[in-house]
């Protein structure tokens, strides 16, 4: 495994926290070329300090257009290509109607949905032209079906992995992989909002060991933990009746 990431060109954006920190740490030691982007310069300019070689930092913000502009001309003024992009960004807030709140709830959708669509369209021609080879999303299995306490949050992962699988076919045509991840309970800054207890939660480092495990294969989806996600899976198949009767 660790010779498939060697010398390989690899943007991640959202690196400076949880999965995406961690992807660094170990894609570093692998001998990958890095370019990490997000939205605090300061951090992923101590990140890049205690990396192994030398990477390429952008400080990007996705939600905004001129940024991801920015991120996409700089990155192919150094490299001619991209074998794979991984986009770990997102943002997370228990949400139900009692603590609705709008503001908050547009900043999910922006930051872990829209965001993608205007990637989509800065990249586009890149994607078109065969300068990137391999795409990688994390989005989550709370996309899977809803979930109490998840308004926002899920319905902008379940748009994401929706929208993960439609560009699958589309851009197959053009020789590009193409993967969705949905991890369950990762320890994370985010996952530290929650105040009931996470079954099968798991390090961040263990989540992205895991990934770069399956990155090469030829499936589709990677979902861990492996128990947690065929209970999800099974609850997904059940008749909105039994479903919506065991959640209540």
């Amino acid at each position: 495994m660790n010779n498939y990431y060697k010398n390989k060109n690899i943007l991640i954006i959202g690196g400076s926290y949880g999965i995406g920190e961690s992807l660094c740490y170990k894609l570093a030691e692998f001998g990958a070329n890095l370019a990490i982007s997000a939205r605090s310069e300061d951090k992923i300019s101590k990140l890049c300090s205690k990396l192994q070689g030398n990477h390429l930092k952008f400080c990007c913000d996705i939600t905004k257009e001129s940024d991801l502009k920015n991120l996409q001309k700089n990155i192919f003024q150094k490299w001619q290509k991209i074998d794979l992009i991984i986009i770990c960004a997102g943002i997370y807030q228990p949400m139900n109607l009692d603590n609705f709140d709008l503001k908050i709830a547009k900043n999910i959708l922006d930051v872990n949905f829209n965001s993608f669509f205007t990637f989509l369209d800065i990249f586009l021609k890149d994607f078109q032209t065969e300068k990137i080879t391999h795409l990688a999303v994390i989005s989550s299995v709370a996309g899977y079906f809803g979930m109490p306490n998840s308004l926002a949050y899920g319905a902008s992962k379940a748009g994401l992995s929706h929208l993960v699988e439609s560009i699958y076919y589309e851009l197959k045509k053009y020789k590009i992989k193409v993967q969705l991840i949905n991890p369950a309970f990762v320890e994370s800054r985010l996952t530290a909002k929650n105040n009931f207890k996470m079954p099968w939660i798991i390090s961040s480092n263990q989540a992205a060991k895991i990934i770069l495990k399956n990155l090469p294969k030829k499936k589709f989806e990677i979902a861990f933990p492996w128990i947690f996600v065929q209970i999800l899976k099974l609850l997904q198949k059940l008749p909105y009746r039994l479903r919506l009767l065991l959640f209540r």
